[in-house]
């Protein structure tokens, strides 16, 4: 049996713009989910889509995603939740395996490792290494 562990945020946005639905009613979506979830090199990949694809992500946050064994994996991902842009980050294996962020607006992401030795000086103090 494969077990899922999702993190599901749903936050609230206060200046969200005005939306129509198709029979022309302007209404405020309350909230922007956030899901991180460790993908594990894709293991079941079409169970993690179609479980993601329901819980309807704003932002997704992917880790350990592989790029050798499921190359097509983030595009799938992406179309069945309706996200349509992707940072991917990779940091191993000459840049074919890492993390990636996936949102439904437009975003901008600034990734970069960060080494063991700013982990330790965040630990001690979190403004010690900077963005």
């Amino acid at each position: 049996m494969y077990s899922f562990h999702f993190t599901c945020l749903d936050v609230g946005i206060a200046n969200l713009e005005l939306k129509r639905d198709a029979m022309g009613n302007t209404f405020r979506k309350p909230t922007m989910r956030v899901v991180s979830y460790n993908v594990k090199r894709w293991s079941n990949l079409d169970a993690v889509v179609e479980t993601l694809a329901k819980l309807e992500p704003n932002v997704l946050c992917l880790n350990e995603c592989c790029a050798v064994s499921s190359p097509d994996a983030l595009e799938r991902v992406a179309e069945a939740c309706g996200l349509t842009h992707t940072h991917f980050f990779g940091h191993v294996n000459s840049g074919r395996y890492g993390n990636a962020i996936l949102t439904r607006e437009p975003s901008t992401c600034n990734c970069r490792a960060i080494t063991y030795v700013e982990l330790w000086s965040l630990a001690r103090d979190p403004l010690a290494v900077a963005p």
